[in-house]
């Protein structure tokens, strides 16, 4: 599902549902790589925004052994 995903579709990850979408995006992004790149920028926003970093992570996953 759509709402589900941690990044928005086509603006900060590129996802596939197929191996023919699959090749078909990556036929797409090497024919227009400035838009690639921009995705790639938010994509990296995103994370070091949103603490998607490993540090984040392993605060996160060290307090929820804690609490059990």
């Amino acid at each position: 599902k759509n709402q589900d995903r941690l990044f928005a579709e086509d603006k900060e990850m590129i996802y596939f549902r197929s191996k023919e979408e699959l090749l078909n995006k990556v036929k797409y992004y090497i024919q227009h790589q400035s838009k690639a790149q921009s995705i790639v920028k938010r994509a990296r926003l995103r994370c070091e925004t949103d603490g998607y970093e490993y540090s984040n992570r392993i605060d996160q996953i060290l307090r929820n052994f804690d609490k059990n």
